[in-house]
């Protein structure tokens, strides 16, 4: 995904610099295609992540301590949306405008 994201920035931008941003989910992928695109030599101004989860990629966690780590976000989104459906409806509706 993020190789096929790159792909569409540098050829609308060949030269950037570039400014990254992503969601949740998205975050991870925006995390990944910095790197790519350092890797490339390409300048990367800045990385902006939004409610992104944050795994420490220095460390080895085992596949269960990896699927503990997200089950543990999908419950706290979970207990948010039953708690306050409210809130969370109106958080969520915020950003798909």
């Amino acid at each position: 995904m993020a190789e096929y994201y790159i792909s569409l920035m540098v050829e609308k931008n060949p030269d950037g610099p570039y400014n990254l941003s992503g969601y949740c989910y998205g975050g991870i992928v925006a995390y990944e295609m910095a790197k790519q695109l350092q890797s490339m030599g390409k300048k990367v101004n800045k990385l902006i992540l939004f409610d992104t989860a944050a795994f420490d990629y220095q460390e080895k966690h085992s596949p269960f301590e990896k699927i503990n780590l997200i089950l543990n976000i999908i419950l706290a989104k979970v207990n948010f949306f039953l708690n306050e459906p409210g809130a969370y409806l109106r958080r969520k509706k915020g950003y798909l405008l």
